[in-house]
């Protein structure tokens, strides 16, 4: 599985903030410079890769490490670490993905013993982990850090001035459109959301069998990168009082185009990840996908046979022409647990995973979360293609990574506006809701569940 894929904890209706209980409590820091379980005399660390230093880590310590990252991070990035600290020895520990990883995370956390050292984590998902205090800040560790990073990946993990979380995967969104039908069908490759919507319009009625691209109605994070990319900001903490604005003109711009474009038959509505979603992607039944970095490997490769296809992937059409705009759908990163005794080792851990291992990833064709690629080797030693794919992924989507806005926070409650949020659009899509009232009953449901769980939430 790619470590960019998030859609692995879509399906659980479980509600972490649930086993949480009520979570309108403070966060918790570590501001230890050694760890407490650091022993005997090892030494690793003290030299510099690609232009980053890695400080000097003294003592033997062993981490045990929640991931659900494979090859080659597990297999090559790991040991690639070890080397450099050969005075900590990580154990890898995969307990399943998404929601499977978070209850056992939320159930040992409030057992108070069973976390390991470092966890992995999705963006959407770390404040809730801050809220029940299972994840502890590593602001003091990772500073150093933080200027390899772009200002979205930074915003994206930082709560109350204290970052919870380094990056090591994004999903920077695209446009990535099938040359051919665009072609046989003399549509013009859409730059803004108007020329999108005509060209929907003018292929589906070419041909009745094929859509511009699909709606997903089991998505909310989809949903919410679609938001970014228009300048919402549904969420707003201020020192633990937040502002719930999902109903804001900017979100309901965005609800209301797709849902035109979805009653007037033009694109399809479709649940994502689905046996049925992966066969109209193998049958071509989509000319375009909104789609992040880790879209065409992990999900468009699977079902292109070489030389079947070609993919091309551009910025996301924009809602007012001339702009340059992007969003983030997707992502993951490393975050060091309150009751890990090694939190300096486990935060230089999640440090490495991204920027010690960026030339691993890149080579192996994913983008990791860096703002100045151009340092590590394999940024310009690799060809980043894909099947299907001539250009240089890597390149295309690095490029993008500046355009993702960062006046964007994530709440407490993603697992429940998921809930809530595709329940909505369900109504709306079976005709019995105009689309016009899905963000505000949404929004309500979501203000009524949170302050029922000892928020202060402003509503609007």
């Amino acid at each position: 599985m790619k470590h960019g894929v998030r859609k692995i904890a879509a399906a659980s209706g479980l509600s972490l903030a649930l086993i949480f209980g009520a979570a309108a409590c403070g966060s918790s820091t570590s501001s230890s410079s050694a760890d407490a379980g650091s022993s005997g005399s090892g030494t690793g660390g003290g030299v510099t890769i690609d232009g980053i230093k890695w400080p000097v880590y003294k003592g033997d310590t062993t981490l045990t490490v929640w991931t659900w990252a494979g090859a080659p991070q597990t297999t090559e990035v790991v040991p690639q670490f070890e080397k450099i600290y050969p005075n900590i020895k990580v154990n890898v520990e995969n307990v399943g993905a998404g929601s499977e990883l978070y209850s056992k995370l939320a159930t040992a956390n409030t057992a108070g013993s069973g976390e390991p050292d470092v966890v992995m984590l999705e963006y959407p998902y770390i404040p809730e982990f801050v809220q029940s205090k299972a994840i502890t800040s590593i602001s003091s560790y990772v500073q150093p850090f933080l200027s390899q990073l772009p200002k979205w990946a930074t915003s994206a993990v930082t709560f109350n001035g204290q970052v919870y979380n380094m990056p090591f995967g994004g999903g920077t969104l695209g446009l990535i459109y099938r040359s051919s039908v665009l072609t046989q069908y003399h549509l013009p490759v859409p730059t803004t959301w108007a020329t999108f919507a005509s060209d929907a319009e003018a292929l589906h009625k070419d041909n009745p069998n094929e859509y511009m691209t699909y709606f997903p109605n089991n998505d909310g994070e989809y949903v919410l990168s679609l938001l970014q990319q228009a300048g919402a900001n549904p969420f707003t903490d201020n020192n633990g009082n937040w502002t719930i604005d999902l109903d804001s003109p900017a979100a309901q711009k965005v609800m209301t185009y797709w849902g035109n474009l979805i009653k007037q038959g033009d694109i399809a509505v479709q649940a994502d990840f689905t046996p049925a979603w992966q066969h109209s992607i193998a049958t071509g039944q989509f000319a375009a996908y909104v789609g992040p970095d880790w879209f065409p490997s992990a999900v468009l490769v699977p079902y292109v046979k070489a030389g079947s296809e070609s993919f091309t992937v551009t910025t996301m059409p924009q809602w007012t022409a001339g702009e340059d705009v992007t969003a983030n759908n997707g992502g993951s990163g490393y975050s060091v647990t309150s009751q890990s005794p090694n939190k300096q080792a486990g935060a230089l851990f999640a440090a490495f995973m991204d920027l010690g291992g960026a030339n691993t990833s890149m080579a192996a064709g994913s983008l990791p979360v860096v703002s100045n690629p151009a340092q590590f080797p394999a940024y310009t030693t690799s060809k980043g293609t894909q099947t299907g794919f001539t250009q240089n992924l890597n390149k295309t989507y690095q490029s993008y990574q500046a355009d993702v806005s960062s006046n964007f926070t994530f709440s407490p409650w993603t697992t429940e506006l998921n809930n809530d949020l595709n329940n909505e659009i369900a109504k709306a899509v079976a005709g019995t809701e105009p689309w016009s009232d899905v963000l505000k009953n949404t929004q309500n449901e979501l203000a009524q569940y949170v302050q029922g769980q000892g928020y202060n939430v402003t509503v609007g």
